[in-house]
């Protein structure tokens, strides 16, 4: 894991929505990263930022296993990265 923040690239039509839990080796949530937490998106774009209550920076996990679960709901992933924008 990179420093940064998590970005998407996705097609969502206008009133569906995708949100994304961070996980640690154990599949268990990372506080802080929770799918409660996750601000929800909409609308298609190609770096979207992710964020949740607590903000979008997942500088802290840097080193750490961390498993990405996406739950989309009328949506296509098309891809995801960690890091800075550019």
């Amino acid at each position: 894991l990179v420093p940064g923040r998590l970005r998407s690239a996705a097609r969502l039509c206008c009133l569906i929505m995708a949100r994304v839990e961070l996980r640690n080796a154990d599949n268990r949530p990372i506080p802080g990263y929770a799918l409660a937490a996750c601000e929800p998106f909409r609308g298609n774009a190609v770096e979207h930022p992710i964020r949740w209550s607590a903000g979008g920076d997942t500088g802290s996990l840097v080193g750490r296993v961390v498993r990405v679960h996406f739950v989309l709901e009328g949506a296509k992933l098309f891809a995801m990265r960690f890091g800075r924008r550019g």
